[in-house]
């Protein structure tokens, strides 16, 4: 499978999930991890991929108050960069090799960025992080940028290719970053039951759908909206957030997520009150909820990277 993902760096006293807006990068969230003093960064994917980053980016940075830097990676082939402070107007690149023309083929949002010759694009996001308050590998955040598919880091005889959310993380490590942790655990899988009828392709995706395609007139293949629909895309965004949320009403999620799925399967009268799940039934799945999963992956990105040698050099502005 592709990896298609947001990857999202900001600083903030509480958990980057729980910060007002995040969805407008995404709220499917993938990993987060806490990089200290605040600093987070965050994969997550959103329900139309690739998000408007320029835009996005810098309403962010104004509603927070604090730099962010964000990536939509696409397939793990290419990424597209932008980074901002309050202070500083948005910029961006598409890595690898910033300098490639035509286009790049993938979607973005923005399109594809114009040619920048690496060591512009490098001072530019060192300017970005000295006004971030972050030190710079200047020898790593030049490597980074300029590697490309035919520019590899060799081992030995081997070449080793990086793929493009390696490159990220390799940029996040040139601003001070060097050793990438493991990811915060999460307090229950949002994939799991009884979440996962919402959560995964499910009534979250087809209540967003049926909104489609009534705004396009076809209400003739959805029929009228029907109340689980809007309570299922609220359900979907609240469970990825309260998966990292130091403190969450798991009961409540459970509870709503059960209504929801036997309102689907058996339609209602719109002005009918919602349907009541027993405390038995919420209580059972509560249970296996918390047994939780036997097995995970292993975490991509965890480590000092590939060029640990050239952070050396650390500078502050």
């Amino acid at each position: 499978m592709g990896y298609f993902v947001s990857i999202v760096l900001t600083r903030s006293s509480m958990r980057l999930t729980a910060l007002p807006s995040i969805e407008r990068i995404g709220h499917r969230h993938v990993r987060l991890r806490e990089l200290g003093g605040g600093w987070q960064v965050l994969e997550t994917q959103g329900v139309d991929d690739p998000p408007e980053f320029e835009d996005a980016v810098a309403y962010l940075t104004r509603l927070w108050d604090e730099p962010v830097l964000a990536a939509y990676v696409s397939d793990d082939w290419c990424a597209q960069a932008h980074w901002a402070t309050p202070t500083r107007l948005v910029s961006s690149v598409h890595l690898p090799r910033p300098q490639q023309l035509p286009d790049c083929g993938f979607l973005h949002r923005p399109d594809f960025t114009a040619s920048r010759a690496p060591a512009e694009v490098a001072d530019d996001i060192a300017g970005w992080a000295y006004a971030a308050g972050l030190s710079v590998a200047r020898r790593r955040l030049d490597a980074v940028v300029a590697y490309g598919a035919d520019v590899v880091a060799h081992e030995g005889d081997e070449a080793a290719h990086m793929f493009a959310g390696d490159q990220i993380f390799e940029l996040i490590r040139a601003l001070g970053f060097t050793d990438i942790p493991p990811s915060v655990p999460k307090k229950f899988d949002p994939y799991s039951t009884p979440f996962r009828a919402i959560t995964a392709m499910g009534l979250a995706y087809t209540a967003r759908l049926n909104g489609t395609l009534r705004k396009d007139g076809r209400e003739g293949l959805t029929g009228p909206e029907q109340p689980w629909e809007r309570a299922a895309i609220v359900l979907d965004e609240e469970v990825f957030a309260a998966a990292y949320a130091d403190d969450c009403d798991l009961r409540d999620l459970v509870s709503r997520a059960l209504s929801i799925i036997s309102a689907q399967e058996r339609p209602v009268d719109p002005s009918a009150p919602p349907i009541e799940v027993s405390a038995d039934r919420v209580e059972s799945t509560i249970a296996e909820l918390r047994r939780g999963p036997a097995w995970s992956p292993p975490e991509p990105f965890v480590g000092t990277g590939i060029w640990p040698d050239l952070s050396s050099d650390r500078q502050q502005s």
